[in-house]
């Protein structure tokens, strides 16, 4: 599937793992979970049980979603030449994960 005229992207950090099934997770030698953002600060990645979730919306159209490793260039970059037009406006976070310096991806 490919995009173009207008695509948002972003990426989302989905948090893996058996919530609220006390059984699995005392299984798994785990402690239950806690409701307090008490943990690692910084991005996540499939290592770490908080893997990166890269969306791409061609606005008024289509939505393409990739579970990354992490959100480095070097991963993101192949998802965007291979799903984007040349030329098609890109709106991002500019996150440094994005490679994409200019408003126009060429």
């Amino acid at each position: 599937m490919t995009l173009s005229n207008e695509v948002e992207c972003d990426e989302a950090y989905v948090i893996a793992g058996h919530k609220g099934q006390p059984e699995v997770v005392q299984s798994k030698g785990r402690q239950g979970r806690r409701r307090r953002l008490k943990g690692k600060a910084g991005r996540g990645t499939l290592e770490k049980e908080r893997p990166p979730v890269f969306g791409m919306m061609q606005r008024g159209g289509q939505v393409v979603i990739n579970l990354l490793a992490n959100v480095q260039q070097k991963t993101i970059k192949p998802f965007i030449k291979d799903t984007i037009v040349p030329g098609t406006m890109v709106y991002t976070d500019f996150t440094t994960g994005h490679f994409l310096n200019t408003e126009t991806y060429d």
